[in-house]
């Protein structure tokens, strides 16, 4: 084969690549999300505090000092969330009839639509809750603003996982997805749009 040839070669492969990023790369960016997620970033885990709608449209799950929806973004959604006090005044929370104890209400807002529970963890639960931000960005070039402005040309996703296990053994593991995009000029700016994308629990 000659050098042209093998130069031909290369930059139809290169530019297939090229196509197939710019036409898939949100996918596959998420695929290989799954196998290299980057380094994890550890978030404050308190104060914990969950104002919960039972229409399971607008909860939200207060940890630190930020919110995420507990909430899927579409009805009736693809999983039932439901939350309970025991007898010992734990706040319990179920998923698909799956049931797991976070530990017990330090102080309780009564309200018919929207109650609110400020909580804590049971003694010797071990609870960590950490941000990874993906490396691998997929473009954008075609994106405008119809308000005018710049548009991002880059994106990449951002996950917030929660990870609580109880001196049981009982695990509980939520994640949630968000988007980074990048703008010419400013850089990567977080669009803080928090997405439940996941709820496992191993009773």
């Amino acid at each position: 084969m000659s050098i042209l040839a093998s130069i031909g070669i290369a930059v139809a492969s290169a530019a297939g690549i090229g196509v197939v990023w710019l036409w898939q790369g949100q996918r596959i960016a998420r695929m290989l999300d799954r196998c290299f997620p980057g380094i994890p970033l550890p978030q404050p885990v308190a104060p914990m505090l969950i104002d919960f709608d039972s229409g399971g449209i607008s909860s939200q799950f207060s940890i630190g000092l930020k919110s995420w929806p507990v909430s899927w973004p579409w009805a009736p959604g693809k999983s039932e969330l439901k939350l309970a006090l025991d007898n010992a005044g734990r706040l319990v929370f179920s998923a698909d009839g799956k049931p797991f104890v976070f530990g017990p209400v330090q102080r309780l807002w009564t309200d018919p639509t929207k109650p609110r529970y400020l909580f804590a963890p049971d003694a010797g639960d071990v609870v960590s809750f950490t941000r990874h931000i993906s490396q691998f960005p997929w473009p954008t070039p075609f994106t405008y603003s119809l308000l005018g402005g710049s548009s991002p040309k880059w994106k990449r996703y951002a996950y917030d996982r929660l990870r609580w296990t109880k001196a049981s053994g009982a695990v509980l593991e939520m994640v949630w997805t968000d988007e980074y995009w990048f703008y010419p000029g400013s850089g990567w700016c977080d669009t803080f749009n928090n997405r439940l994308a996941r709820v496992w629990i191993r009773a």
